[in-house]
């Protein structure tokens, strides 16, 4: 028996006996003790995987005939013309809790079909009542112009999909990076359940720091090295990652990783022309200018933001935040920045 698949069962026997008013409300149709569980896994995995509450997940839930194999759909806001459309199919295995299985070809392959199906504003298919409604909110918005990404995450107790059998019919219908498909499985949600424990480590800001108050909000603005970055990665792995990106943007295709690689592309571009002037500078003797900065400067991810001008510590604010993945305007490789070249900014 494997452990982590014995622990998501138990969640799910859970899940499926406190709630099966719920699930049968929201499927509008009753359970029996099978499709309850099978339910409630999906559910689950809706809830852990979008970090949303039970009743959200239950409203999320589209299994049932005419479903081209979709369980639960989640549409997401729009951003920057773009929005987040969530695909959820679910295999749970209620008697074999070895976690060897196979994700199911065929389920792959009605994946691929809804799809290439449900996101075609020409298509007309027989839907249930609840995906019907899920599919007409994403066909209004592509109507009025708006970009979706598509996220289907295939969920089971067991293993991935064979490759290269089945990962062929993915494949073969050439997506690009507008549709995404990925596994999940038992040790995948309990990895995320425990990443639920807060990590706790100091970062060290290298220069000067701004610190400004912003609609009753204090912005903290500061340079950290990027061996920093490397450091925490070191230290706490993928906990970093399950928290934030990986959770609510997926692993591909969205704005903040393909942001995030080209600014470190920029970066590395300012870094060798700088190196290139220094050597130049060094060659002809001409002065490599003054260098700017100041103390370092050191910042817990958990605390309140307490940081002032430089050198000058300030009194605890409540409401300190410093969030992954946001951009802000950088100056690595400006002349002048200092010896600590390679910042994250």
């Amino acid at each position: 028996m494997n452990i982590n698949a014995s622990i998501i069962d138990q969640q799910v026997r859970g899940l499926a006996e406190r709630a099966k008013p719920q699930l049968e409300e929201a499927l509008d149709k009753p359970l029996d003790e099978n499709n309850a569980r099978s339910a409630a896994f999906v559910a689950l995995c809706v809830k852990v995987m979008l970090d949303i509450s039970d009743e959200e997940a239950f409203e999320s839930l589209t299994e049932g005939g005419n479903d081209f194999g979709v369980d639960a759909v989640v549409v997401g806001d729009v951003s920057d013309n773009e929005f987040v459309v969530t695909l959820f199919q679910g295999k749970y295995s209620q008697k074999n809790l070895e976690g060897a299985n196979a994700f199911p070809q065929v389920g792959v392959e009605k994946a691929v079909q809804a799809v290439r199906t449900l996101f075609d504003p020409r298509s007309t298919p027989t839907l249930n009542p609840r995906l019907a409604v899920q599919v007409a909110e994403i066909h209004s918005r592509l109507s009025d112009g708006y970009i979706p990404q598509v996220r289907f995450l295939l969920c089971n107790n067991g293993q991935s999909w064979k490759v290269p059998e089945a990962q062929q019919i993915i494949d073969h219908e050439r997506f690009g990076d507008k549709a995404h498909f990925e596994h999940v499985n038992h040790d995948v949600l309990v990895r995320i359940l425990q990443s639920t424990v807060p990590v706790k480590d100091t970062l060290q800001f290298a220069g000067k720091v701004i610190v400004e108050d912003f609609n009753y909000t204090r912005v903290f603005i500061g340079k950290v090295p990027v061996t920093e970055l490397a450091r925490l990665m070191e230290v706490h792995g993928d906990r970093l990652l399950e928290r934030n990106i990986r959770r609510y943007l997926g692993m591909h295709g969205n704005r903040v990783n393909d942001g995030s690689a080209e600014l470190l592309l920029l970066q590395q571009r300012h870094h060798a022309h700088l190196r290139s002037l220094r050597l130049q500078r060094a060659a002809t003797g001409e002065p490599q200018g003054p260098r700017r900065g100041a103390a370092d400067h050191q910042r817990r991810p958990d605390q309140q933001d307490h940081l002032g001008d430089v050198g000058k510590p300030e009194r605890l604010l409540p409401g300190g935040s410093i969030r992954a993945g946001t951009a802000l305007p950088g100056r690595a490789g400006v002349p002048g920045a200092g010896a600590d070249d390679h910042l994250c900014h």
